[in-house]
């Protein structure tokens, strides 16, 4: 297991590449690993509002018991550190979605106004960038 060490917050620019180069790494992995599987790869994306990941046991924690999510940790591959430009529901999942910013994918509110439909036309989630 390796030693927790925190994530220091970057610029906002700074957060733009790293959520791009985040979407792209994961994205090269899984087409790599995926040219050399017999069959196609699951993959699991665990999202909890308001849980930090110090909370599970494949972290450390012996407060809660999570085995079935540490099995999946340590027999798969985790992704430790991503940086989210803001801290409210559907921004995020929207950023893990496209690996865009919110500034960039216009979600600012948790209002689903905030969607510019020309925006939303040519949104192409993450599931469709990695379909294989």
């Amino acid at each position: 297991m390796s030693e927790y060490i925190p994530y220091e917050r970057t610029a906002s620019l700074g957060g733009f590449f790293l959520s791009r180069w985040v979407t792209l790494s994961f994205t090269v992995v899984i087409i790599c690993l995926s040219a050399h599987a017999e069959t196609k790869l699951n993959m699991v994306f665990i999202l909890a509002d308001d849980m930090i990941r110090d909370t599970l046991g494949a972290y450390g924690s012996l407060d809660c018991k999570t085995p079935n999510i540490d099995r999946l940790a340590q027999e798969g591959i985790r992704f430790d550190t991503l940086y989210a430009a803001v801290a409210m529901c559907a921004q995020y999942r929207q950023e893990l979605y496209s690996g865009r910013s919110p500034w960039r994918t216009r979600i600012l509110s948790e209002s689903s106004q905030s969607v510019a439909p020309e925006a939303a036309a040519k949104a192409v989630s993450l599931p469709c960038k990695i379909k294989i």
